[in-house]
């Protein structure tokens, strides 16, 4: 039997996080550090093309954006008790060309400053599975998105910021294919599933309207990524990245917008398709 391994981190008390999937990571994060789990940190620059558009129902455009944004991912990994938790940190931003229509249906180009956050907890069975020489791994969880558009004004439109939030159940099926061992090289590529179960849009116009809040309806979403990777030491992988994504958010119900608590308005979300492709190079180190 090999000794339990304990450290002075483990008599600290545990915190709450203030956030229920956020607790559930760091208590099983806690518990995987205190019994000697093995732990790996890995981090990833990446500069993304993002491409979105909002419809209405009969298909019609009513903007779109589209540009660079450059960030950065961070992930941190435990392993124990037969399972393997992880939580991961993403932040990008940049500068995207806007074009839309005012309320009269004249057309407008602005820019938009886009901030994207992400934060996904995800965990599973330790093992994989092998499958004609390939290891298939199946894990499950919860991402935490919000993606905070600053739209800015222009000669016929006031400035605005829009905050779109959800939080999705997620499954990943990850997959992976060693080709060498000396030097030890493999592919990587995983599917990832979003089912949402809560999202709201906030939008402040600094004036124009009185802060309001829509909620746009649920729809499932999809990434897919791909990795090279490259171990040129024990404990220490390096890798390129490409990845996908699509995100889709359907139209919600109208509601009264207002203007100094007097009824300014109708609005409603009108639905929309936002599609990420990013490329990578990233670095891990386990311990």
């Amino acid at each position: 039997m090999e000794p339990v391994r304990t450290s002075a981190r483990c008599s600290k008390p545990w915190r709450p996080t203030g956030r229920p999937f956020l607790l559930v990571a760091s208590l099983l994060g806690t518990s995987l550090q205190c019994a000697g789990a093995p732990f790996d940190i890995a981090g990833t620059l990446l500069e993304t093309r993002y491409n979105a558009a909002e419809t209405a129902s009969s298909g019609f455009v009513l903007d779109s954006e589209q540009g660079p944004l450059r960030g950065a991912a961070l992930r941190l990994g435990a392993q124990g008790y037969g399972l393997a938790a992880q939580t991961e940190f993403g932040r990008q931003s940049g500068a995207l060309h806007y074009e839309g229509r005012t309320q009269l249906g004249v057309p407008l180009q602005t820019q938009t400053d886009l901030a994207l956050n992400e934060t996904r907890v995800l965990a599973g069975p330790a093992g994989s599975l092998d499958v004609l020489g390939a290891q298939l791994r199946v894990q499950g969880g919860v991402t935490l998105r919000e993606i905070r558009r600053d739209i800015l004004a222009t000669l016929l439109s006031s400035r605005a910021t829009e905050t779109l939030r959800n939080r999705t159940w997620t499954g990943r099926l990850a997959w992976l294919q060693p080709l060498a061992e000396q030097p030890a090289v493999a592919l990587e590529a995983s599917v990832q599933i979003e089912i949402p179960w809560h999202q709201d849009l906030t939008v402040n116009t600094y004036g124009a309207l009185d802060p309001f809040v829509l909620a746009p309806a649920s729809r499932p979403g999809w990434s897919a990524d791909l990795r090279p990777t490259w171990t040129p030491a024990p404990g220490w992988r390096a890798w390129f990245e490409f990845d996908y994504a699509a995100l889709r958010y359907g139209s919600g119900p109208a509601k009264p917008v207002f203007h100094d608590g007097q009824v300014a308005g109708i609005a409603s979300y009108p639905g929309s398709l936002q599609q990420l492709r990013s490329i990578g190079v990233g670095t891990a180190w386990s311990f």
